[in-house]
């Protein structure tokens, strides 16, 4: 199995585990120079102009689920380069149908299942990294089948939660 950087790609080297599948799986982490580049560039400068030097959507969120951040990648992706995004719940920037619902993000029956929220909560409670995570948000309340897809990898540094998205 290989195993790459899940926020630059460079490869890690090979872990000696067994395969079900056929052909090479990857593992993913983060090697010690994007480790080091988060921790000091996120000590040093805003998040707003640190997250927009990735060529991929980063999301950054608090331990509420409240986004504080995305840059301009995520937020071309999400339809809302031109909508300010801090401060929404998550639910609603990736606009999840539930969030529509009374109560909205985080506070309906529904939440308790969703795999983004589960992403986050654990990766801020115990520092659980994510790689390549499948989540799929269901957005439109009338029409099932206006779903996003995507993959996401989370990172906890410095009390905030940051997610890699890949959209599917």
């Amino acid at each position: 199995m290989k195993r790459q950087c899940a926020w630059c790609g460079k490869g890690l080297g090979p872990v000696a585990l067994p395969t079900n599948k056929g052909g090479e799986e990857i593992s993913h982490g983060i090697c010690s120079m994007c480790e080091f580049h988060m921790k000091a560039s996120s000590a040093t400068m805003e998040l707003n102009d640190y997250i927009e030097d990735f060529p991929h959507p980063i999301v950054i969120t608090g331990n509420d689920r409240v986004i504080l951040n995305a840059n301009r990648v995520a937020r071309v992706a999400l339809g809302k380069d031109n909508v300010p995004v801090q401060k929404l719940p998550a639910g609603k920037v990736f606009e999840c149908k539930n969030a529509f619902l009374p109560g909205g993000c985080g506070k309906t029956v529904h939440c308790g299942t969703c795999n983004l929220r589960k992403v986050i909560m654990d990766t801020f409670n115990f520092e659980k990294q994510y790689q390549d995570e499948q989540i799929i948000i269901e957005q439109a309340p009338d029409d099932s089948s206006r779903a996003l897809k995507m993959s996401v990898s989370s990172l906890k540094i410095d009390g905030v939660v940051y997610l890699k998205i890949r959209f599917i």
